[in-house]
């Protein structure tokens, strides 16, 4: 099912915009591909936090904890599926009703 997302034209009210199979598939590529980057990142940032001078002693940084931290990082960053979606559908949307 092809991603649709509602926005208000002036003209017409409420109009649903669509994402065609293969423009949704592509924001889903780009996306799948950028959250493996994002990942990594999350992962490299969680172990300098777990080594930087503020938190030695203070709290006991296992793999655990680093996983964890790692995946709170991702899931804060991660966010841009939907938006990218919407973003697309959104120039759709502008380019249908100029």
């Amino acid at each position: 099912m092809a991603f649709v997302k509602p926005f208000m034209s002036k003209r017409d009210g409420w109009k649903d915009t669509y994402l065609t199979e293969a423009e949704e598939q592509e924001v889903i590529e780009e996306s799948e591909a950028e959250h493996v980057k994002i990942i990594e990142r999350c992962f490299a940032d969680a172990r300098t936090l777990a080594k930087s001078d503020k938190n030695v002693g203070k709290i006991l940084w296992s793999e655990d904890r680093i996983t964890t931290v790692a995946i709170a990082l991702f899931d804060k960053r991660a966010r841009h599926t939907q938006y990218l979606r919407e973003a697309r559908a959104k120039k759709n949307f502008d380019r249908e009703n100029k």
